[in-house]
Formats: structure tokens, C-alpha cells, sequence
């Protein structure tokens, strides 16, 4: 049960972030039916949270050395990339710039840090 929130709330923050921050669409079905809304959510937060907890944890074992040189600046431009790869294989996703980029990262991460308190 606990996985099926995570999934849904990462994919509501995705849709917030892509609600808030210009440069960053998220285009949804527009049909008149609330599933396939939710379909599309669910897929979209699938994909973030496969990518947050079987990528993720592989990569920052990889790149420890850099993280602790840099003092966490790699961590951050690890989760900028990640975000960049996982737009890539949502179509619906779209991300037009850095600065989007960014502001989505933190809309993200801000809204999962809400949702797991």
C-alpha cells in the first residue's frame, strides 16, 4: 500500500511541478475521462520512482568520492540528470531549459518531502 502512494504522490508532483514552474509540460489526456488522467499519472510516477530507487542509489555509490569533494554540488546535477532522463522516455513530459529544470527538481523534491511527513 505504501508503494502505491509513493508512485501516486510522485506522480502528483510532477503534475504540480509542471502546473507551477513555466518551461516544464506535462500534457495529459484531455478526454473526458478521469482515468486515463490517472492512468497517465500513476505511468509517469511509476517511471520516477524506478528511477529515484533503482538508478539513483547506484549512481551517488559511484560517484561518492565526487560528492564528498564537492561537498553535495555533485548530488544536485546527479538529480538535474536524472529528471533530463527521465523526461526523455515520458513523451508527455517536456522540459524546456535549465532554469526548468531546476525549478521542477526542487517542485519535486518538495512536494515528495511534504508528502512523506
Amino acid at each position: 500500500m505504501k508503494l502505491l502512494f509513493m508512485i501516486l504522490f510522485n506522480g502528483i508532483a510532477v503534475w504540480i511541478a509542471s502546473w507551477i514552474v513555466p518551461g516544464f509540460d506535462l500534457t495529459l489526456p484531455t478526454d473526458h475521462t478521469q482515468l486515463a488522467f490517472w492512468i497517465s499519472l500513476f505511468i509517469a510516477g511509476l517511471l520516477l520512482l524506478i528511477v529515484n530507487k533503482a538508478i539513483k542509489p547506484i549512481l551517488q555509490i559511484i560517484l561518492f568520492p565526487a560528492i564528498i569533494l564537492s561537498l553535495g554540488l555533485v548530488s544536485f546535477f546527479l538529480n538535474l540528470t536524472l529528471l533530463w532522463i527521465y523526461s526523455l522516455y515520458i513523451p508527455e513530459l517536456t522540459i524546456s531549459g535549465f532554469w526548468p529544470l531546476v525549478w521542477g527538481s526542487f517542485v519535486i523534491s518538495l512536494v515528495n518531502t511534504l508528502s512523506n511527513s
